[in-house]
């Protein structure tokens, strides 16, 4: 899955939603999910770790330090 498939699924949502919906999604390894859960789970995988390397990015290009 790209990054484009899980934002279309998932949607424009906060971080903290995301890791939110992770962490639901991700109690009791998944037992009661549907498929729609599954794959909504590693949409928001995707997109959080997409964030997380343009942020680091960012701060790296972006760094006041020395």
């Amino acid at each position: 899955m790209d990054i484009k498939q899980a934002r279309e699924i998932v949607g424009n949502r906060p971080e903290w939603e995301l890791r939110n919906m992770v962490k639901a999604l991700s109690s009791l390894n998944g037992f009661m999910n549907s498929e729609a859960d599954n794959e909504r789970l590693e949409a928001c995988k995707v997109v959080l770790k997409a964030n997380g390397k343009n942020l680091r990015a960012f701060m790296n290009k972006n760094s006041f330090i020395g």
